[in-house]
């Protein structure tokens, strides 16, 4: 079935590589569009969390690409109570931990050099397809998918906590879910520190751009 579903985009593929085969980016363009390790602390301008963290600061100087201060902490602690408790297999945390760290350090592109060695031109060069990307910065974006697969097993964590409190001489769990309230105000939290408003509109261009012509 898979095959019978493939089979017709095959002249297409085809048409589409021989039209492409010369064609690769620019180095220079490559490289314009890789992050800097300090734009994963910028946030957009006119975000609301802009300046209540003193390590955040604004995209006038670079590419935005801060995931939120609640998502980071709701993703580390999600990963190690989801480790510690194995609610889940160690493997797949393990692998949400590496895709996260991962994305984020393929989003620096030509920028990243080990000892001279520039870890992503040799993906230019070895693996089909990298030669063609245009913006390594957008796998930050990639990184936020597995952060916020890891920080539901925080959010679990909190929404199923019971604080013990005292009654009458021994030690009971709060009826009230507090862990809860601190899950849905760290969310909110996390929504807010992002978000921007009110939001300028544009008039759009809607002639055709030369490029896409």
């Amino acid at each position: 079935c898979a095959l019978a579903g493939f089979l017709p985009a095959v002249p297409f593929l085809v048409g589409q590589e021989v039209v492409t085969a010369g064609y690769t980016r620019s180095e220079e363009t490559v490289r314009q569009l890789s992050a800097w390790p300090s734009d994963h602390l910028l946030l957009r301008e006119g975000a609301a969390g802009l300046g209540a963290l003193p390590w955040v600061g604004g995209s006038d100087a670079g590419i935005a690409l801060y995931p939120g201060t609640a998502l980071l902490v709701l993703a580390v602690g999600g990963a190690w109570v989801a480790w510690s408790e194995r609610r889940v297999a160690r493997r797949v945390v393990a692998f949400l931990v590496a895709g996260a760290v991962g994305t984020r350090v393929l989003s620096l592109g030509l920028e990243l050099s080990v000892l001279g060695v520039e870890p992503y031109r040799l993906g230019r060069a070895g693996v089909p397809g990298y030669a063609d990307l245009r913006s390594p910065n957008r796998a930050a974006a990639l990184s936020e998918v597995f952060l916020v697969a890891l920080a539901a097993f925080g959010l679990d964590a909190l929404w199923r906590w019971r604080p013990a409190v005292a009654a009458e001489g021994r030690r009971a769990a709060a009826g009230v879910g507090a862990g809860a309230l601190l899950a849905g105000a760290l969310v909110v939290a996390n929504l807010a520190e992002g978000a921007i408003a009110p939001v300028d509109t544009v008039v759009v261009d809607r002639s055709t751009p030369d490029w896409a012509a």
